[in-house]
């Protein structure tokens, strides 16, 4: 991969991570729709991970969408906590895509867990961001 097409992926995954963070917190706070929220928090956060990835690698994001497994392969050296909100909203994203019968996802993303998530998530997008800047 040449260093131009290197930046230009980067900032793919970047502007990409930015759209949906933006859509994440629109779809909270005026739809009120919280698992949608945190489908594309998920989809925000995997995004710049993604961004870090092809940074380091050189090489084209994989088409993984495990928050977790692209954490290890960024290289990136995570908090506990940091690691912990990335198995989270895994989580929420699987059981977005896979409720159970009776919705629990529903009832567990209310406004104030939504809203902890995306202030979690904003703080990690931020990090990474300066990380990728280093």
């Amino acid at each position: 991969m040449t260093k131009t097409n290197k930046k230009k992926l980067v900032e793919y995954w970047k502007t990409g991570s930015e759209l949906d963070y933006s859509s994440a917190e629109a779809i909270a706070v005026k739809a009120k729709q919280y698992v949608q929220a945190i489908f594309f928090l998920h989809l925000s956060v995997e995004k710049i991970l993604k961004a870090y990835i092809v940074a380091q690698t050189s090489d084209h994001a994989p088409y993984v969408h495990n928050l977790s497994h692209l954490a290890k392969l960024s290289g990136l050296e995570l908090s506990k906590e940091q690691f912990d909100f990335l198995i989270e909203v895994n989580d929420f994203n699987m059981r977005c895509h896979y409720p159970d019968e009776n919705f629990e996802i529903y009832k567990k993303a209310t406004a104030k867990h939504t809203k902890k998530l995306l202030t979690k998530a904003r703080e990690f997008i931020d990090w990474t961001l300066e990380q990728l800047s280093k």
